[in-house]
């Protein structure tokens, strides 16, 4: 599959067939439920409505707070598209996209492995407690003060429990394997595959499988990006990459039909 063809099939799905009259009856939102304000933390809303001189219809994500500008729902799509077919999708693009995953498992690896750390140290401390409250209730003869020290004992009881079985969870997660580029190149090509199969939902489905969150503001949008679907299924945490961009690059670059790099 060449890249024009995909791009231009994505700009047909943005523009949500104006000519054809699709465009009146419903409104495709690609970011709905993913983009959120950095101002006050809420949903973007999709909104639609009338304006300019000619009556045309105008599309827009807008937060309920005001504090960030109504964006307009093409640019900002569109941009996310090119960032996932750039990123994702592009097949001349698989040893730095290989990179980036190998790069990101290495620093969740490393994050993981100091908080490893920290929890067993609370686990260590918190067994020294509970046997030193056990060992207050053995001496103390008192039936009152025995029944508020068991209390004690249950209560840290359970908080062992859940921070045994969060170390649990921790030593599988830093098991995860690097990935191989075969493994990459064999998912880019079927995710091509896919959009080549599937015209209708296609970009709405990639979107809600690599994006985790947009977040705006009145200067720059920032993406994070899953890459969990590249990596083997005994990961737990999910790896991702944050992109941001300035506002005004995407505008400039989108109203001049130029790729985003």
């Amino acid at each position: 599959m060449s890249r024009g063809w995909l791009f231009s099939e994505v700009q047909e799905l943005l523009n949500n067939r104006r000519n054809g009259g699709r465009f009146k009856a419903k409104t495709i939102y690609l970011l709905s439920g993913l983009i959120y304000c950095k101002k006050c933390g809420g949903r973007l809303q999709g909104n639609r409505r009338k304006a300019g001189s000619g009556k045309k219809e105008y599309a827009s994500y807008r937060c309920r707070c005001k504090e960030v500008k109504e964006i307009n729902k093409l640019y900002i799509d569109q941009y996310v598209a090119n960032l996932l077919m750039e990123t994702i999708l592009d097949e001349n693009n698989i040893t730095k996209l290989h990179k980036m995953i190998n790069k990101q498992i290495k620093e969740s690896r490393v994050n993981e492995t100091s908080l490893i750390a920290s929890k067993k140290k609370q686990l260590h401390e918190l067994e020294k407690r509970i046997d030193s409250t056990v060992n207050l209730m053995i001496e103390d003869n008192d039936a009152r003060v025995q029944k508020v020290l068991m209390q004690k004992i249950y209560e840290m009881s359970d908080v062992k429990d859940l921070l045994e079985e969060e170390l649990r969870t921790m030593n599988v997660t830093t098991d995860v394997d690097e990935v191989s580029l075969d493994r990459v190149r064999d998912i880019v090509i079927g995710l091509n595959d896919y959009m080549a199969k599937n015209p209708d939902d296609r970009m709405r489905a990639l979107v809600r499988k690599f994006i985790s969150k947009v977040e705006v503001d009145n200067m720059k949008i920032e993406v994070l990006l899953k890459l969990d679907p590249f990596i083997l299924e005994k990961s737990i945490n999910s790896i991702q990459v944050k992109i941001s961009r300035m506002l005004k690059y995407i505008y400039r670059c989108i109203e001049s039909s130029i790729v985003i790099q």
